[in-house]
């Protein structure tokens, strides 16, 4: 994960952090199309780190954003 946050950080999003060790990853980015990231994510991904993967964008707000860590926190179960 520490490989694809340095990506994240060299293609220009902020604060990339791998979430709750699920696989998923959280970022701030300039405005730009969700389908316009998500193609760049994934050949980038696959240029630079050898990944084939599908990038799927949502916009988080601070109003959705506490029931996506809800949610992430109850799929990993207690620690």
């Amino acid at each position: 994960m520490a490989d694809l946050r340095e990506l994240l950080d060299r293609l220009g999003f902020t604060e990339a952090r791998s979430l709750l060790q699920s696989g998923n990853l959280v970022f701030r980015s300039r405005a730009r199309a969700s389908a316009q990231r998500e193609r760049l994510l994934e050949a980038e991904a696959e240029t630079s780190l050898a990944l084939q993967t599908d990038f799927f964008g949502t916009r988080a707000t601070g109003r959705n954003w506490n029931t996506v860590l809800k949610l992430g926190t109850a799929a990993e179960g207690p620690p």
